[in-house]
């Protein structure tokens, strides 16, 4: 019987994203580095004829292993393995379309399919950019990568954490119109999620973490004149999870914490809705990584979008995918 090469490599599964996106590009790039193609399994969703497409633009020398089922037995090293689902042959690069929304959501189905069959035998999931309106055009109710394998794989609560060269950054509400934010602020739910915080990075970094949380409201609230949640939610949580032992000061006005830059000696920063840090540390670092905790398995995704309007130009910055690969390969939550 011909023996698994998984007995001596770990697998990483990825999803393509949408194939009129920068996913083909952002791959072969970093795969194209010999050192990250050697260092692990590389399988990825999607149809062949899409990386194809841009193994010819970039001239890139990657061996391609085309395979039409998941057998392990039949993965190569020091190739990217394609699971060839033949779902977008008529898509073209930059201009996305139903055909493109809707093989996104097959590969992202295909990869869930797996890992509930074979999931012992993968060691992270890595899923590139989709668009979240291109994929909600076709009915689905979709949100984004976290909320859809929060429901395929029926777990209670998920975190998105942004694992920036710095610190980490949690959101506290994810994909919600901000008039909404604050009624989805839950006292208890982000007390949870803040332990849950400190309990992962004393797992990973071997000490425990310094918290920072920011506040809801422009200066903070100036103590309940402009909005009442640090008054009522964040002060009081602040001071139970400090008697709790953990480390944890706030709230910082978000306007003016990334200022100050002794506030990048935190470990962890809370941050209360999407755009509150993001626009921030998407300045900042160009390698930072989306990690959803919670899941069943480990979950990356880089931090940006499929960026149709540079899709096939090949100047798509692989970096924060280099460092999603990384932390596939390192980052040890058990």
């Amino acid at each position: 019987m011909p023996k698994s090469i998984l007995k001596y490599k770990k697998l990483l599964l990825y999803t393509l994203g949408d194939p009129a996106g920068i996913g083909s590009e952002i791959i072969i790039k970093s795969l194209s580095q010999r050192e990250v193609l050697n260092s692990a399994i590389h399988l990825i969703i999607a149809d062949h004829k899409s990386i194809l497409k841009v193994t010819s633009i970039l001239k890139s020398k990657v061996s391609l292993n085309i395979m039409t089922g998941f057998d392990s037995v039949l993965l190569e090293a020091g190739a990217l393995n394609i699971l060839n689902l033949s779902n977008a042959p008529d898509v073209e690069l930059s201009q996305p379309d139903a055909a493109s929304a809707r093989a996104s959501l097959e590969y992202l189905d295909r990869a869930v399919d797996i890992i509930k069959e074979h999931g012992s035998e993968i060691a992270s999931l890595i899923t590139l950019p989709v668009s979240k309106e291109a994929i909600s055009s076709l009915g689905v109710g979709f949100k984004g990568h976290t909320e859809y394998l929060k429901e395929r794989f029926n777990v209670d609560s998920v975190l998105m954490i942004f694992l920036t060269p710095v610190f980490y950054l949690y959101l506290a509400t994810r994909h919600i119109p901000l008039r909404d934010v604050s009624a989805h602020i839950d006292y208890l739910e982000l007390k949870d999620a803040i332990k849950k915080m400190d309990s992962l990075f004393s797992k990973v970094d071997k000490h425990k973490p310094r918290i920072a949380v920011l506040g809801l409201n422009p200066h903070g609230g100036e103590n309940g004149m402009i909005g009442d949640e640090e008054v009522l939610i964040i002060k009081p949580l602040i001071e139970e999870l400090k008697a709790e032992g953990l480390n944890i000061n706030g709230p910082y006005p978000g306007d003016g914490f990334f200022r100050n830059r002794e506030r990048f000696d935190y470990d962890i920063v809370v941050s209360l809705y999407h755009d509150q840090a993001l626009p921030v540390i998407k300045a900042l670092f160009d390698n930072t990584v989306n990690f959803t905790l919670g899941l069943p398995f480990l979950r990356f995704s880089p931090d940006h979008g499929p960026a149709y309007d540079i899709a096939g130009e090949g100047i798509a910055n692989p970096a924060s995918l280099l460092k999603a690969i990384e932390y596939s390969l390192t980052l040890n939550v058990s």
